[in-house]
C-alpha cells in the first residue's frame, strides 16, 4: 500500500492517468487498505487540473473517510484541495477548514499552503490588497521553514498581483524569479502557467512576437504534462494575441479550443471567460447582437460567483457590443451601473479599460468635451504603465471623437499616425480600423 501511494504521488506530477491507474488497482485491495482516505486524496491531486468535478468528488470522499477513522492530516490535505480547486460559496469555508486544521496538527507548512491558496480566492474576488498580504505573511513562514516551493510559488503569485495593478516590469521580474525555483523542483506546471503569464505581460507591452513564442512554449510543456488547465490558459492567451494581428478566424479557433478544454474540466468560472473572449470576437466580426445574450449570461454567472473583476470584465464587453449595435442609451447606463466596480476595483489594466470605454460612451452620446478629457486621461495613463495595447485601443477611439466633431484634418493624422504605429507593431486589427477610418474620410 505504502508503495503503491508513493508511487502514484510521484506519478501525478508526470502523468496524471498513469497516476490514476496506479490509485485504481489499490482500490482493489482487500479492506481495510482499500478504504484508505489516501486514495482518495492522491486521486483528488491527480484531478485537480484535468476534471474539476472528479477532484471535487473525491476530496469529499477523503474528507468522510479521514473523519472517520481519525486521519485528520488528510482530512486537512483535501479541504487544501477544495481550497484551491474553488467551489463557489463553499471555498471560503473549505480554505479555512483546512488551515484550522493544519494549525491544530502543527504543520506549518501546509498550513500556510493553505493560506496561500485562500489568497487565490481574494484575489478572483478583486481584493488584491488582502491578497497581496496573504502572500507576503506565508512567504515569511516558507523561508523559516526552507520551502522553496512555497516560496516560489507565492512570489509568482505577486508577480500575477503586480501585473493586474499595471507594475508590469515589477510583474515580469517576479514571474521571471520564479521560474528557477519551478525547474529545481521539477513543477512542469508552474513553469508553464508563468510563461503563460510572462507571455501577457509581453502582449501588453506591444511585443506580439514574444507573446506568441511564449504561450506556444507555456502549452507544448502543459501538453507534455497532460495538464488540461494550463494547456487552455495558453490557448486563451494565443487567441487574444492572434485577434490582436487581425486573424480573427484563427483566435476564434484557439478559443473554441481552449472552450473545449475548459468545459472537459469543468471549470465553470474559465468557461464563461473564454465564452466572453469569444463574444468579443464576435463583435468585432459584426455580430454584436448574437454576442450580447453571451455576455450577459457570463456576467451574471460572474455576479453569482462574486467574481467583481470578471463582472466588471463582462461590463466593459457588454458596452463595447451596445454601442456596436447603436444602443448608445443602453450603453450609458451600463457605463453608470458598472461605475462602483471600477472605482472599488484594484485592477488598473481593467480600470482603465473601463474609462476607455466610458469615453466613447460620452462620445457617441453627445458628450463630446467630457469624452475627450476622459480619454486623454486614459491615453496618459496608458502610456505610463506600457500599456500598448490599450493606447493603441484610446488612440482610435479619440481619432473617431476628432472625426465626429468636424476635426477631420486631426482625426486623419491621428489615423495615419495610428495605422502605421499599430502596422509596425504587429497589431493589425487596430491598423485596419485606423485605415478605414482614414479611408472614410478621403
Amino acid at each position: 500500500m505504502d508503495y503503491g501511494l508513493r508511487l502514484a504521488d510521484e506519478q501525478r506530477w508526470v502523468n496524471p492517468a498513469d497516476a490514476l491507474h496506479t490509485l485504481e488497482t489499490l482500490r482493489h485491495l482487500p479492506l481495510p487498505a482499500s478504504g484508505d482516505p489516501r486514495i482518495d486524496y492522491l486521486e483528488a491531486r491527480a484531478w485537480v487540473n484535468n476534471d474539476v468535478v472528479k477532484a471535487q468528488a473525491a476530496s469529499r470522499r477523503a474528507i468522510e473517510k479521514g473523519n472517520a477513522q481519525g486521519l485528520q492530516l488528510f482530512v486537512a490535505r483535501a479541504y487544501g484541495v477544495l481550497c484551491q480547486i474553488g467551489d463557489g460559496d463553499s471555498t471560503a469555508q473549505d480554505c479555512d477548514n483546512a488551515r484550522k486544521k493544519y494549525t491544530a496538527i502543527g504543520d506549518r507548512d501546509n498550513a500556510a499552503r493553505t493560506t496561500a491558496d485562500f489568497a487565490i480566492f481574494y484575489y478572483e474576488q478583486g481584493d488584491l490588497d488582502r491578497a497581496e498580504a496573504m502572500y507576503r505573511e506565508v512567504i515569511k513562514v516558507f523561508r523559516q521553514i526552507g520551502d522553496l516551493e512555497g516560496v516560489t510559488t507565492a512570489t509568482a503569485n505577486l508577480g500575477d498581483i503586480s501585473l493586474a495593478r499595471g507594475n508590469l516590469a515589477e510583474a515580469a521580474r517576479g514571474l521571471s524569479d520564479a521560474i528557477p525555483g519551478c525547474k529545481e523542483m521539477g513543477d512542469q506546471d508552474g513553469v508553464a502557467l508563468t510563461l503563460a503569464d510572462l507571455a501577457k505581460i509581453a502582449r501588453l507591452r506591444g511585443d506580439l512576437k514574444a507573446a506568441l513564442i511564449g504561450y506556444k512554449e507555456a502549452r507544448a510543456i502543459a501538453q507534455e504534462i497532460a495538464d488540461k488547465r494550463a494547456v487552455a490558459y495558453a490557448l486563451a492567451g494565443t487567441g487574444d494575441v492572434l485577434a490582436d494581428q487581425g486573424d480573427l478566424q484563427a483566435a476564434r479557433n484557439s478559443h473554441q479550443e481552449s472552450l473545449a478544454l475548459c468545459k472537459e474540466i469543468g471549470d465553470k468560472q474559465a468557461v464563461a471567460e473564454t465564452e466572453l473572449a469569444l463574444a468579443r470576437l464576435s463583435i468585432e466580426q459584426g455580430h454584436a447582437a448574437d454576442a450580447e445574450a453571451v455576455i450577459r449570461n457570463c456576467k451574471e454567472q460572474f455576479h453569482q460567483d462574486q467574481q467583481a473583476d470578471d463582472e466588471l470584465a463582462a461590463s466593459i464587453v457588454l458596452i463595447d457590443a451596445l454601442l456596436a449595435e447603436s444602443k448608445s442609451p443602453e450603453a450609458e447606463s451600463e457605463a453608470g451601473k458598472a461605475k462602483s466596480l471600477a472605482e472599488k476595483s484594484a485592477n488598473t489594466l481593467l480600470r482603465l479599460q473601463f474609462e476607455m470605454m466610458s469615453g466613447r460612451v460620452q462620445d457617441l452620446s453627445g458628450h463630446f468635451p467630457a469624452a475627450s478629457a476622459q480619454l486623454q486621461k486614459t491615453l496618459q495613463s496608458a502610456h505610463s504603465h506600457q500599456l500598448l495595447e490599450l493606447e493603441f485601443e484610446t488612440r482610435l477611439a479619440m481619432a473617431e471623437l476628432r472625426n465626429r466633431t468636424g476635426q477631420s484634418v486631426a482625426a486623419r493624422a491621428e489615423s495615419l499616425s495610428l495605422e502605421n504605429a499599430a502596422s509596425k507593431n504587429g497589431f493589425g486589427l487596430i491598423a485596419g480600423k485606423a485605415r478605414s477610418l482614414r479611408k472614410a474620410r478621403e
